[in-house]
């Protein structure tokens, strides 16, 4: 990694290696996967037939769903790999199982745990259902649906690392040693270009063109006409500086051949990609989840905007429950519509001062006040399934706010929000320790490290500035409030069914407007 290296210099060394790389596949072109198609990054050998002209991780893949060589059809009873090696290693391909354990399979998105244990270490998980879940697609049907994510600005969900799940934190040299993780980032990348029409030369379709398109230059245009360029340009940055590094570098780099907002969250899913345990594409779009399906007809599109204070008891309490209400409403009523949150800062009182939670109550209500007030939010939490911690520390919460215009960036607004209101109320945190917010943003899936720098500046400062104004502006003095396609109101911390009862009735006229 060399991210420290002046811009142009990076970028000059970025666009040599992806030449040099050009060259080399073109002079390599004969040595290719006759499965994928692609490159053999880690030769293999099929016994008995010996044939060799597969990637080790395509043809694992094959096997799961026939056992026979796909060149001769003999029935492949080992896989020798790491061919370079002192000693090859040998795979051993699982028997079949007998079809009286297998007329139940359809029901099981895995394997059996005999077979599982025999397994190279790399498979892939089991399957999660997903709300984007569909049966197998055609090559086009995917393109369709990975296209409209983009359109929608959608961005997938994030997944923790642990055994369980088995996803896994990027190590950003990995990309130089590590060459089964460029072959899956080759495998992502070469279909999620074809998302953007503007690659081929002769295609007026714009949805998904970047918005300074129009300004580029003839080179540029020529570059970005050229996917297979793209790809190998895209491999060297990511061997070059890290995928989401706070810097921006790889952002900053491919913006040009994507636009800002397409490449921002191109990045984001690629990460997603490769930070998973899965082999196959078609494995990773059953399992990736995001806030709503855009698939399905006919579709809403709703917008809610919310103004949560996040040391006020009942914007927790509301939060929790309009996102069970979305939850039930993409159940119950329509899975495929689209609906975008979007938080807006508010401050009761911007100038209260950093003190403990019960030093604040004492001073607002009086000192024997306070087991009065605590036995009454306790309750009230009990109400909503929480258990509140009074231990917390109340104080500005401008840096809470701009937190959450972090966590914009990546999709992650709403889980940000939650996040940092559990620390504050559930665990005792300090609503202005930088350190607490860090810890709530990493659980919401923004890395840490970003989180960290983020608030130690200034950044999302002014928006968030901007929305109090606007918010004392608009005289509104009462918190949680949710507006939904600007038009219907939610005051208070509602229970779910009025939410619910709201968004229904926002979707109704969003229909009717189509259909005039």
């Amino acid at each position: 990694m060399e991210a420290d290296r002046p811009a142009d210099d990076l970028q000059r060394q970025v666009l040599q290696s992806t030449l040099d790389e050009i060259a080399t596949r073109q002079e390599d072109a004969t040595d290719c996967c006759v499965i994928c198609l692609e490159s053999i990054t880690e030769v293999c050998e099929a016994v008995p037939c010996q044939h060799r002209n597969f990637d080790y991780l395509c043809l694992l893949s094959w096997l799961e769903q026939s056992p026979k060589c796909p060149l001769c059809k003999a029935v492949i009873s080992q896989v020798r790999h790491a061919l370079d090696e002192p000693v090859a290693k040998t795979y051993t391909v699982p028997k079949p199982i007998p079809e009286a354990q297998t007329q139940h399979s359809d029901t099981r998105p895995y394997a059996p745990s005999s077979i599982r244990r025999q397994l190279p270490p790399r498979r892939r998980p089991y399957p999660r259902r997903s709300r984007y879940e569909t049966p197998s697609l055609n090559p086009s049907d995917e393109i369709a649906r990975r296209r409209d994510v983009y359109r929608h600005n959608r961005y997938s969900k994030h997944v923790g690392s642990n055994r369980l799940s088995r996803y896994r934190e990027l190590n950003p040299s990995a990309f130089c040693t590590d060459n089964e993780l460029v072959s899956r980032a080759r495998m992502w990348i070469r279909r999620e270009l074809q998302v953007f029409s503007f690659l081929t030369a002769d295609t007026d379709d714009t949805e998904t063109r970047p918005e300074d398109s129009s300004s580029r230059t003839a080179g540029e245009r020529r570059r970005a006409n050229n996917a297979e360029f793209l790809l190998e340009y895209i491999i060297a940055v990511l061997k070059s500086v890290d995928i989401m590094g706070s810097a921006g570098q790889a952002e900053e780099m491919i913006a040009d051949f994507l636009g800002r907002d397409n490449t921002r969250l191109f990045l984001h899913e690629l990460r997603a990609w490769l930070r998973s345990p899965y082999t196959k594409l078609a494995d990773w779009d059953r399992a990736v989840q995001y806030d709503v399906s855009a698939t399905g007809s006919p579709r809403a599109e709703s917008e809610r905007d919310g103004n949560p204070n996040p040391v006020c008891p009942w914007c927790y309490i509301g939060a929790l429950r309009l996102t069970r209400a979305i939850a039930l409403y993409l159940k119950t009523v329509s899975s495929s519509d689209t609906i975008i949150t979007k938080w807006h800062a508010y401050q009761l009182n911007p100038n209260t001062k950093t003190q403990p939670l019960v030093s604040k109550m004492a001073s607002q209500w009086g000192e024997e006040q306070v087991p009065a007030v605590k036995a009454r939010l306790s309750d009230i939490a009990k109400r909503a399934g929480l258990v509140f911690n009074f231990n917390s520390t109340i104080g500005n919460t401008r840096d809470a706010h701009r937190l959450e215009k972090l966590g914009r960036k990546y999709g992650l607004e709403t889980e940000v929000a939650l996040e940092v209101m559990k620390m504050y109320f559930e665990e005792g945190g300090d609503i202005t320790r930088k350190e607490d917010l860090a810890d709530a943003a990493e659980r919401a899936g923004v890395d840490r490290d970003e989180a960290t720098v983020w608030l130690e500046g200034d950044d999302g400062g002014e928006e968030v500035d901007a929305e109090v104004l606007e918010m004392q502006r608009k005289g509104i003095k009462g918190v949680p409030r949710y507006i939904i396609n600007e038009k219907f109101t939610v005051d208070g911390a509602e229970d779910v069914g009025e939410i619910l009862q709201h968004l229904v009735l926002a979707r109704e006229e969003a229909l009717a407007e189509e259909s005039q």
